[in-house]
């Protein structure tokens, strides 16, 4: 699927199935971003020190949260596919979270690794990007953290691994919120070009 130029109508002309899909379909699919949903279940997190951890969510949901230390860096992985249809735009990650915390910046890295069909999976892991935020004051309350890839952008057709990591020491920048934070989903933007 990919852009056509558009196409000039005529008067009177009996527009196709054919041509409704090149002009209209393949079209708007190839300017639509694609976007996962990304909740914290869907994370693995190996159950080891270094992982965040697996909790059940503290509202009277079937939902889990991922857990992230106050004081050591944790992290949790996914994998996804990119799409043939990525366009190869940049590509952001909005981190849904809350913490028992009132003041303090918590900081994120985004980190990824890629194989192609017929390669070895265990793809060595790039930083991507950090984003640090500051509760918003009050305790149980939403935060929202926003990291955006811009350079060295996947290839389509791939598998990639998403690592996401609280930078809990301050190695890239200022973490310094007293306590653990709970990520409650992730959503991933893959742009258009």
């Amino acid at each position: 699927m990919t852009w056509t130029a558009e196409r000039t109508w005529v008067t009177g002309e009996l527009a196709t199935a054919a041509m409704f899909n090149t002009h209209l379909r393949d079209s708007v699919n190839h300017v639509a971003p694609t976007v996962f949903v990304l909740p914290a279940k869907a994370f693995n997190t190996r159950g080891t020190a270094g992982w965040a951890e697996m909790i059940p969510a503290q509202q009277n949901t079937d939902e889990y949260e991922l857990l992230f230390d106050q004081t050591t860096d944790e992290q949790a992985d996914i994998e996804l596919h990119v799409p043939a249809k990525y366009g190869g735009g940049n590509i952001t990650l909005d981190l849904w979270w809350r913490s028992t915390a009132t003041t303090g910046t918590a900081r994120w890295e985004f980190l990824t690794g890629q194989a192609a069909a017929g390669a070895s999976y265990n793809p060595a892991l790039t930083s991507r990007g950090t984003a640090g935020t500051a509760t918003n004051g009050t305790a149980g309350n939403l935060n929202k953290t926003t990291i955006t890839w811009s350079a060295a952008l996947p290839t389509v057709d791939t598998m990639m691994r998403l690592r996401l990591k609280r930078d809990a020491d301050g190695t890239s920048g200022t973490d310094d919120m007293a306590a653990d934070a709970a990520l409650i989903r992730a959503i991933l933007t893959l742009g258009v070009a």
